[in-house]
């Protein structure tokens, strides 16, 4: 069992997957909103939780909590 959480991003796509769009633009759309959370989600990091996230980058903080292979 993975201990991953699933992100308002994913929680979006999982729910709109049945929307009637052109495969391309809905690419288009599930990288955009992912590349849109990871920047809000490290920037939070940086800015509040340095001190708490084990040295670790915000990036390394954010894979470790969200894993990037939405459907």
């Amino acid at each position: 069992m993975s201990n991953k959480k699933q992100n308002s991003i994913e929680w979006l796509i999982n729910k709109c997957a049945c929307a009637d769009l052109r495969p391309e633009l809905w690419n288009i759309i599930k990288e955009q909103a992912k590349a849109m959370h990871k920047e809000e989600t490290c920037q939070f990091v940086s800015d509040y939780l340095d001190d708490a996230a084990d040295h670790i980058t915000a990036e390394e903080y954010y894979d470790q909590i969200y894993k990037n292979d939405i459907p």
